[in-house]
C-alpha cells in the first residue's frame, strides 16, 4: 500500500499520548501515522503503520479514516495528497510538519 493522503493534524489517543500525523492510502484507508522525531538535532519524519500501534483500538481507526472525510469536506488546506506534493513523498511529509509547526489552528483530535 501507498501513502496517499496525510492529515497534518496531530492524533492523540489521550490527552499525552500523541501517535502521529495519519497516513491514508487513495480508498481513504488508515496506514499508519507520520512521526517527528530527531535524530542528531535534525528532525525526522518516520511512518509507523498501524500494526505498529498497539494502543490504537478499531474505533479510533474508525475515527481517523471519518476525520480524513471530514477535513477533505470543508476542503481543509490540512489534507495533503501524493499528487498535490508533485508525487514526491518526501515534499509530503516536509510540507505537512511544516503546515503543523505554522498552523495557527492546531486542532488535534481526541479519542
Amino acid at each position: 500500500m501507498q501513502v496517499f493522503y496525510v492529515v497534518a493534524r496531530m492524533i492523540t489517543l489521550n490527552a499525552s499520548n500523541a501517535i502521529g500525523f495519519p497516513a491514508f492510502d487513495v480508498n481513504m484507508n488508515l496506514l499508519g501515522f507520520y512521526q517527528e522525531g530527531r535524530e542528531n538535532a535534525t528532525t525526522e519524519v518516520v511512518f509507523v503503520p498501524v500494526s505498529g500501534i498497539p494502543a490504537i483500538s478499531q474505533g479510533e481507526i474508525v475515527k481517523t479514516q471519518r476525520l480524513l472525510q471530514t477535513e477533505m469536506k470543508s476542503n481543509s488546506s490540512a489534507v495533503y495528497t501524493l499528487a498535490r506534493c508533485n508525487n514526491d513523498l518526501v515534499k509530503l511529509k516536509e510540507d505537512v510538519i511544516l503546515f503543523h509547526w505554522n498552523a495557527k489552528d492546531r486542532i488535534s483530535p481526541k479519542w
